[in-house]
């Protein structure tokens, strides 16, 4: 007997029960979490039809590929595919193969940022700002650039790096303070910002000026010493003043901010306006600071201040006193003798010595005078070296 006849071939495909299997991929930028994209990274979709078991991959064939962005209706997907609006979204797709098994709708969420940071110079102290809008800042004053990643949408993946540049330099990853260069006068500062997924700001620069010279103080005082031997001696009345000035550097001067002084090594005091000092022999340390820190070198100055007259005497040769009035025969000598007494230690000596008779000019003192017969008055005062003056006795 003849063999029994094969059995008929399924039709075609009769093997495939399977739908595909499509799977959402993201290129770069990309950035974990959320995730985040920009609107430029591309995502690719990729199917693959089984046939009876899930990842057999004998299915027969993939016949296509759709897919939506939220809400919106199906497309056909050929190319990559890019979201270009802010915030998050969801990316629907589904592939349908050749026997018309359609995949049920697959989703992937992703969080669309395409917006770039903005960065900020942020500038410490020591710093001023002149009236003219200038800012002038401190060898020592350090500088940042900060940057924040503007929400939008919801959508906001962070800052990842700032860049700085200084004058002609390249702009590099600046995640640290800095300071200007050693050179005084006007530094250009560029920053920008890139965040997460890519998204580069755009380099905007600022200009600072650097002043790194201190101020220069001028002492004066209000009237003009005696030089005695052992050094200047100023009377009482005795005023000290203080001018300073910031010197252009550069082109640029912060000017002075205050000017400060101590005496005798006292507690230091900012200085509002002339000052006097105590008799005795005085220290004064002084100095000035501009407005961007720039502190002068202390200054130093001795100096003696006698502040007490002399003190006069008058003598009549043979002289009496009768009832509380000076007696003296006619001719007989009086004579002047003045002392300067030492105060706080100083005495700057007696420099002159006057006398007049019943109010008639004043003469210097060099030698015993005589009257003639009569009442008579006779006035007399000593001033000393320093200028202060005994009152008329």
């Amino acid at each position: 007997p003849l063999p029994p006849a094969p059995a008929p071939l399924p039709p075609p495909g009769a093997a495939d029960s399977l739908p595909p299997r499509t799977t959402l991929a993201f290129g770069s930028p990309f950035f974990g979490g959320a995730p985040f994209i920009s609107p430029n990274t591309p995502a690719t979709l990729a199917a693959v039809d089984d046939a009876r078991a899930v990842g057999d991959g004998a299915g027969v064939g993939v016949a296509s590929t759709q897919w939506a962005v939220d809400d919106g209706a199906f497309s056909a997907y050929g190319a990559a595919i890019t979201v270009p609006a802010d915030g998050s979204h969801w990316i629907r797709f589904r592939s349908v193969d050749a026997m018309g098994h359609a995949e049920d709708v697959r989703a992937s969420s992703a969080v669309v940022d395409g917006t770039p940071p903005v960065s900020s110079l942020e500038i410490g102290t020591p710093k001023a700002v002149l009236a003219t809008g200038e800012i002038i800042v401190g060898p020592e004053t350090l500088l940042a650039v900060s940057a924040a990643d503007p929400v939008v949408n919801g959508a906001a993946s962070g800052v990842a790096a700032t860049f700085a540049a200084v004058d002609d330099g390249p702009l590099a990853p600046s995640a640290a303070t800095f300071v200007l260069p050693a050179a005084d006068g006007a530094h250009t500062i560029a920053a920008k910002a890139i965040d997460n997924v890519g998204n580069e700001e755009t380099a905007h620069s600022a200009t600072l000026y650097r002043d790194g010279a201190a101020p220069v103080t001028a002492l004066a005082f209000s009237a003009a010493p005696y030089t005695s031997p052992s050094g200047p001696i100023y009377g009482a009345g005795l005023l000290l003043s203080f001018t300073a000035a910031d010197p252009v550097s550069g082109g640029i001067a912060a000017g002075v901010h205050h000017t400060e002084y101590a005496l005798d090594g006292g507690a230091a005091a900012e200085y509002a306006g002339p000052f006097g000092a105590a008799e005795g022999s005085r220290t004064l340390s002084y100095r000035s600071v501009d407005g961007v820190g720039n502190a002068e070198a202390s200054r130093a100055v001795s100096f003696r201040v006698d502040a007490t007259p002399p003190m006069t005497t008058l003598s009549v040769a043979g002289g009496s006193t009768l009832f509380g009035e000076d007696l003296a025969a006619a001719g007989s000598a009086l004579s002047l003798s003045a002392v300067d007494p030492a105060s706080g230690g100083v005495a700057s000596g007696v420099g002159n010595l006057v006398y007049s008779v019943d109010g008639g000019a004043d003469r210097a003192y060099t030698a015993p005078f005589t009257l003639g017969a009569g009442r008579h008055t006779v006035s007399f005062g000593a001033v000393d070296n320093a200028g202060n003056a005994e009152d008329r006795r």
